[in-house]
């Protein structure tokens, strides 16, 4: 199976865009077919993935999970327009647009069923095109989210070393996944937690990351931390990955080690996708 991941965490800040565009960057220079899709409506994936030009989507993750849209005959045809390609050629992406905060009431009125609408419409396309597809998901617990771990098969979490209340947040998020798996997606496994913005001179960051390394089993933590450095702040601003922006930057080594070692989780535990 080629891996549908979302990446969450119910607060800002703590690098999940940082992660979903430079992971799948990684992992695309590592010759893989990646999609990327923006859920957050701060569109802050989109930006970089577009690489800056003020260019219009004909479609977008809007129309692929608006309840009240009309929908091809061709479900295939529906999917595809709404993927764009970026400047690597491995890697493709499903832009947001700001409006897409709208369709919150729309999917909470159109109950249950309107939760799987983005697994109904992307995930059989996904899994046959792509080796791996991220979704970026907003900071906070909503249907967006929902609907993305719904239609996922593993869940990353990134914490922020620096903070001292990243540990509660994360029992409680690692526990929301469980609940979203027994409710509605008995395939949904948690993969592993991404420790970010890690300043191994301070105390703060060395005492949190050891809080969590024994909080949680030792397969639960990416082995590979991501160090705080202003080369991602730099690369935003450009709107590029590490990669395109400094590929000898400490974070695009840290960001090439996680691709490396999701494919060695995936390859060899075989029961995290199918257990």
């Amino acid at each position: 199976m080629n891996p549908i991941i979302s990446v969450i965490n119910n607060k800002g800040g703590t690098a999940k865009t940082t992660t979903v565009i430079n992971t799948g960057d990684a992992l695309s220079r590592l010759g893989k077919r990646i999609l990327i899709i923006d859920m957050d409506n701060q569109c802050n994936a989109t930006d970089i993935l577009q690489g800056g030009m003020e260019k219009p989507f004909v479609k977008s993750l809007y129309d692929l999970i608006d309840p009240r849209g009309d929908r091809s005959d061709n479900e295939n045809a529906d999917i595809e327009s709404c993927i764009y390609p970026t400047v690597n050629k491995k890697l493709h992406f499903i832009p947001n647009i700001p409006d897409s905060a709208i369709l919150s009431p729309r999917i909470v009125l159109g109950g249950e069923s309107a939760l799987f609408l983005l697994r109904e419409r992307m995930r059989n396309y996904a899994l046959n095109n792509f080796d791996f597809t991220f979704i970026d998901c907003p900071p906070n617990v909503d249907v967006f989210v929902i609907s993305a771990l719904i239609a996922s098969d593993l869940v990353i979490v990134p914490t922020m070393a620096g903070s001292k209340f990243s540990l509660n947040g994360l029992v409680k998020t690692k526990a929301f996944i469980d609940d979203i798996g027994d409710r509605y997606n008995a395939d949904l496994k948690f993969l592993k937690l991404l420790i970010t913005m890690v300043d191994s001179r301070t105390s703060i960051c060395k005492t949190i990351v050891n809080a969590i390394r024994k909080t949680f089993l030792e397969h639960e933590v990416f082995y590979q931390t991501i160090p705080m450095n202003t080369d991602f702040q730099k690369a935003e601003v450009f709107n590029q990955s590490i990669f395109d922006y400094r590929i000898g930057a400490p974070g695009a080594g840290a960001y090439m080690n996680v691709a490396e070692e999701i494919i060695h989780s995936i390859k060899s535990k075989n029961n995290v996708l199918n257990p």
